[in-house]
C-alpha cells in the first residue's frame, strides 16, 4: 500500500487514489484527489500538481505527499484547509518511477 492509498483509507470521504496508467518501467502512475465531494465531479475550479515528472526531480513527489497529508488531516480544523475545498485537488506525485530509483541508488 502507497502512502496516497494509506491516506484514501484514513480519509474515504475526502481523498481518493485512480489509476491512470502505468509508467515506461510498468510501475503504476496513481492520481490523488482531494475535495470535499470527492466521488463527484463538479463544475468548479480544480488544480493539478504534478510532483517528480522526471525521475531526478525526487523533492516534487515528496512536497506532494506532505500537501496530500496536510490536507486531509486538517479537513475542518484550519480555516486555510477549508478555503481551498472550494476546488478540488488533484496531484500526480511520481511519474517516472525507474529514473527516480537510478537518481537515489546513485546518491
Amino acid at each position: 500500500m502507497t502512502q496516497a492509498d494509506a491516506c484514501a483509507a484514513d480519509h474515504p470521504d475526502i481523498c481518493a487514489v485512480s489509476d491512470i496508467g502505468t509508467s515506461a518501467g510498468g510501475y503504476r502512475i496513481a492520481a490523488v484527489k482531494i475535495s470535499d465531494n470527492v466521488g463527484d465531479h463538479e463544475d468548479e475550479p480544480a488544480v493539478l500538481f504534478e510532483g517528480s515528472v522526471h525521475g531526478n526531480e525526487v523533492v516534487g513527489a515528496e512536497v506532494n505527499v506532505h500537501m496530500m497529508n496536510y490536507l486531509t488531516d486538517n479537513f475542518g480544523l484550519a480555516p486555510d484547509v477549508n478555503f481551498s475545498y472550494r476546488r478540488a485537488r488533484n496531484l500526480l506525485s511520481l511519474l517516472d518511477q525507474p529514473g527516480r530509483s537510478v537518481c537515489v541508488l546513485a546518491l
